[in-house]
C-alpha cells in the first residue's frame, strides 16, 4: 500500500483558468512495459490517496495530472517510491542428508522474498515426539539462492521432521512443507579396520617368534656339528 500525497485545490490556481476540480494519477512497476493504472479523483479537496493491491518490496513509478473545468494540466515529472517489506513467502525445496548424529539441511531462498531476508529459523523435532522434543535454531541469513545448514547432538536411529521459515524486517513468515529423515546407525567401519589391524600385527608377532624359534634351533645344531 501506498499513500500519494495531493496538494489542496484551494492551494493550487491555474493561469487563467481557475482553481483545480479533480486530478488523475497513473502509476506502474518500474522498468516494465506494463499499461498504467489510472486513478481519477472527482473531488478537488482530496489531499491523499491510498492506493491499494500494490505488491510488497516493489518499485512503482507515478505521474500526476490536474483538471479544471476547462482543461487538463500536463502530466509531472515521474517520481518513484518502493514499498514496504511484508513477510516472505515460505522457503522451497528443503531437502535433508542425515547422518549418525547430525542432519544437513538445505533450502531454497522463497519466491517472492518480499523484502530483505535477514534470517532464518529451524524448526526441528523427533517426529513421533514433537511436544517435548521440538526444537528451534536462528540462522543468519546470507546472499545466495542455496542455503545450508548442520542440525547437531541428535540421537542415531532416529526420525526427525524439519521445517524452515524466512524473516525480514516484517516478520516470519510461512514455514515450509514438513521434510523427514531419520539417522542413520553407527559407523562401524573404524571399529572394523582397527580390528583387522590388530589381528594382522598380532599374526605378524606370532610369525616372528616361530622365525627366530627356528633360527635358534637350527644354530645349536650346527655348533654341535
Amino acid at each position: 500500500m501506498l499513500k500519494a500525497l495531493v496538494p489542496s485545490s484551494s492551494k493550487i490556481k491555474c493561469d487563467s483558468n481557475g482553481y483545480i476540480e479533480n486530478f488523475h494519477l497513473k502509476y506502474r512497476k518500474v522498468n516494465t512495459w506494463e499499461e498504467y493504472e489510472e486513478i481519477i479523483s472527482s473531488d478537488g479537496s482530496v489531499r491523499m490517496l491510498t492506493i491499494t493491491g500494490l505488491l510488497p518490496f516493489t518499485m512503482y513509478e507515478f505521474v500526476l495530472s490536474f483538471n479544471n473545468r476547462d482543461e487538463q494540466s500536463p502530466w509531472s515529472p515521474l517520481t518513484k517510491a518502493r514499498t514496504a517489506e511484508d513477510v516472505p513467502s515460505k522457503p522451497r525445496n528443503v531437502e535433508l542428508n542425515p547422518a549418525v548424529y547430525t542432519m544437513a539441511v538445505q533450502w531454497l531462498v522463497p519466491d517472492p522474498t518480499n523484502g530483505v531476508i535477514n534470517k532464518y529459523i529451524i524448526s526441528y523435532w523427533e517426529t513421533y515426539n514433537e511436544a517435548t522434543t521440538r526444537r528451534e535454531e536462528e540462522v543468519t541469513a546470507i546472499s545466495q539462492n542455496i542455503n545450508r545448514y548442520l542440525i547437531t547432538d541428535l540421537t542415531l536411529k532416529v526420525s526427525y521432521t524439519v521445517q524452515v521459515g524466512a524473516h525480514t524486517t516484517a516478520g516470519l513468515g510461512e514455514l515450509s512443507d514438513m521434510v523427514s529423515a531419520t539417522t542413520t546407525e553407527q559407523d562401524d567401519s573404524n571399529e572394523s579396520t582397527s580390528n583387522s589391524l590388530s589381528i594382522i600385527a598380532m599374526v605378524a608377532s606370532i610369525i616372528a617368534v616361530v622365525l627366530v624359534v627356528c633360527i635358534g634351533i637350527a644354530l645349536v645344531v650346527i655348533v654341535r656339528r
